[in-house]
């Protein structure tokens, strides 16, 4: 081959290679990252609002129809008294406004020494029947067996309120001014109550022993005499007439009125005190200054004290 031919092929095929451009990888865009969205929020489903908790009710499993405030009379009659408690409350969560169920729970309750509870019961009661005095009569009874007398005394006023010419209802009253101290106060009560029924001897015994704290012998005397009429065998009823009668000077009738106090309850010790003071006194001619008085009657006419 001709060597000239050979370099001019040579230079011709290095040009065409320079012109001749390897194509670059297309730049082509990355595929849109998918965005990440927020989650779509999950609706909030609130909760149906749960029932109140009713202290006094027990809930049950039972099929509707049961009736359990038989049952609890059935058990009460055969002296199970917590059994038919539980029967009592199972019937209030059958129904909450069962003025049977709630007065049922608050007998047997009372009974069994359950005091708040029978007062809740009572309070609940009293709003059922707003006219009816009798159970804040007896829940104000009950706030007195718990010297919660400033309960006591709105409790008890509540009863007068809803009727005047209840005598119960001045009796407690009446009963919780005593126990607040306010002497005046609960003989105006006591008072009422006497007049309202004459034979109520606990009211002339309360009457009578408001009377004493307060100094009024011969006014007392009055009281406890109608009181121990109507109150013969009750000891501590005959223990405050004897006191009366000693400060009348009636030494002999109070001896007699305190020895048949201690033959009516041997146990009791006050009663004891004074018959012992004045037989010492009748023996020794001296005689401490002690006088033994008793608590005031919580006891009302009716007032569905427990059996």
């Amino acid at each position: 081959m001709n060597p000239k031919l050979t370099i001019v092929c040579s230079i011709a095929l290095l040009a065409a290679c320079r012109k001749t451009t390897v194509p670059e990888p297309s730049k082509t865009s990355a595929p849109p990252t998918p965005s990440v969205s927020s989650p779509v929020p999950t609706p909030k489903v609130e909760a149906p609002p749960s029932k109140p908790v009713d202290r006094l009710a027990a809930a049950h499993g039972d099929a509707e129809g049961v009736d359990h405030l038989a049952r609890s009379r059935e058990l009460s009659e055969i002296g199970d008294r917590p059994g038919a408690l539980l029967e009592a409350q199972r019937a209030l969560f059958d129904d909450p406004l069962d003025p049977d169920a709630l007065g049922a729970i608050a007998k047997l309750a009372e009974r069994m020494g359950k005091k708040e509870m029978a007062v809740e019961a009572l309070a609940r009661l009293a709003e059922i029947d707003r006219d009816d005095p009798s159970p804040l009569v007896r829940q104000a009874r009950l706030l007195i067996s718990l010297s919660r007398f400033d309960e006591a005394l709105k409790v008890g006023r509540g009863a007068v309120a809803r009727d005047a010419e209840d005598a119960d209802a001045h009796q407690v009253t009446g009963r919780a001014l005593l126990g607040q101290g306010e002497l005046n106060a609960a003989i105006q009560s006591f008072e009422r109550v006497v007049e309202l029924a004459p034979d109520h001897g606990y009211a002339w015994n309360n009457l009578g022993l408001a009377r004493l704290l307060a100094n009024e012998n011969d006014e007392a005397l009055d009281a406890l005499t109608h009181a121990a009429q109507l109150l013969p065998e009750v000891a501590y009823v005959q223990n405050n007439f004897g006191i009366a009668l000693e400060r009348a000077g009636h030494l002999d009738e109070a001896m007699r009125a305190y020895a048949t106090a201690v033959e009516l309850s041997p146990k009791y010790v006050k009663a004891k005190v004074n018959l012992q003071r004045l037989q010492q006194l009748a023996t020794t001619g001296e005689m401490p200054d002690t006088q033994e008085l008793d608590e005031p009657s919580i006891e009302m006419k009716e007032a569905g004290a427990p059996e």
